[in-house]
């Protein structure tokens, strides 16, 4: 490989083949792609990328505001709906909380009965999943779920080509397989294939286990923060040694605090926290929007997600020449649009979701604006 094919990796600072990196990650809707980033450590990024876009308070809004025509999300967490004849069912909740119904397969060990759940191309996949573990002689080693709060065991299809077993304990998961694999063919895959009423997601109660991890969450946020001031003001500033504490935690060099109580987190807050509502200064509508300020030798950064959560990084102090006090990039949620932030567009967006910010009016802010 020519040494004009390496890049400067961003985060390990090792020179590598690029890789594609959204600077906003694909998931939330983000559309500008990178290549800053070695490939190594992109796909180490991954698991904080899933930590933040499915299981985190973000989740909730991303469900909501990506509208069913952008693309598919769901939740990565857990969610399950109890029927009146008690079976447990594995749900996910999709775009502008929308209930889904699992493709999945349940039985009871003193019942002959199984009981099919799903739309009709969920089940097919589901078929097609289960002959190919069957053929393959490998049903008995797909990955197994404990649950004690259920009396049926099920094969649940929650990926197009990844499913899982649900057991109530382990020592229930024999039966069940070779009950499966004695009858796949000559009663339960007829059965899956041939008339049978389609699920409808029911309305009622859900049940949603989020597995929360803050600190992947808060990680991923200043990945976002980090790749956007790449992209606004180029690598050369960012392979500054003076960022090497940020980029060091980014990659999982997290620094746990001292808890004084057992129902305390630890939470490594050095660089990135949560504003709450009431206290946004720089709020902004609807979309994405990463915000630089920079007031020497103080770098923030207000990453803005669908323009309600809102987190502050401060970035270790460094010196150098900034033209504009407030910088940033504005991202679409429907993976369509980006766009580069001037100070003055910063402050047209302040100027629309708060008009007094620049004065004691409306008026005399855009006088002001004007000038600019």
């Amino acid at each position: 490989m020519a040494q004009t094919d390496l890049i400067t990796c961003i985060y390990c600072k090792q020179q590598r083949p690029p890789s594609k990196e959204h600077a906003l990650q694909q998931s939330l809707g983000g559309n500008l792609i990178t290549r800053d980033v070695c490939e190594p450590c992109n796909t180490g990024f991954s698991t904080i990328d899933q930590a933040l876009a499915d299981r985190s308070l973000v989740t909730f809004t991303r469900l909501a505001d990506t509208p069913k025509g952008a693309f598919d999300v769901k939740i990565g967490s857990r969610v399950t709906h109890t029927t009146p004849e008690g079976i447990v069912l594995e749900m996910t909740i999709s775009n502008e909380y929308q209930p889904v119904i699992l493709p999945q397969l349940h039985m009871r060990r003193d019942q002959p009965t199984a009981h099919l759940n799903g739309d009709r191309e969920g089940i097919k996949s589901l078929v097609a999943y289960v002959d190919k573990h069957i053929a393959d002689n490998t049903i008995g080693q797909i990955r197994t779920v404990e649950d004690p709060s259920t009396d049926t065991a099920a094969i649940v299809l929650h990926r197009k080509k990844e499913a899982y077993l649900r057991v109530p304990a382990t020592s229930e998961k024999e039966w069940f397989i070779q009950r499966l694999s004695a009858n796949w063919i000559t009663e339960i895959r007829p059965a899956m294939t041939g008339e049978f009423s389609e699920q409808t997601a029911p309305a009622p109660e859900l049940h949603i286990r989020l597995a929360y991890d803050i600190n992947s969450v808060y990680r991923a946020i200043a990945k976002i923060a980090f790749n956007t001031l790449a992209i606004a003001r180029g690598t050369a500033l960012v392979l500054c040694d003076e960022f090497d504490p940020i980029r060091d935690y980014i990659r999982g060099d997290i620094r746990y605090p001292a808890v004084t109580a057992a129902d305390q987190v630890a939470v490594d807050q050095r660089f990135v926290k949560m504003i709450l509502p009431k206290q946004q200064v720089f709020a902004f509508g609807p979309g994405h929007t990463v915000v630089f300020t920079y007031d020497s030798p103080r770098l923030l950064a207000f990453v803005t997600l669908y323009g309600q959560d809102q987190f502050l990084i401060t970035f270790p102090p460094i010196a150098y020449e900034e033209q504009e006090q407030a910088f940033g990039h504005q991202f679409s949620t429907d993976r369509t649009t980006n766009r580069a932030l001037s100070q003055t567009d910063v402050y047209h967006l302040l100027l629309e979701a708060r008009p007094n910010f620049l004065g004691p009016n409306t008026k005399k802010a855009l006088d002001m604006l004007s000038k600019l």
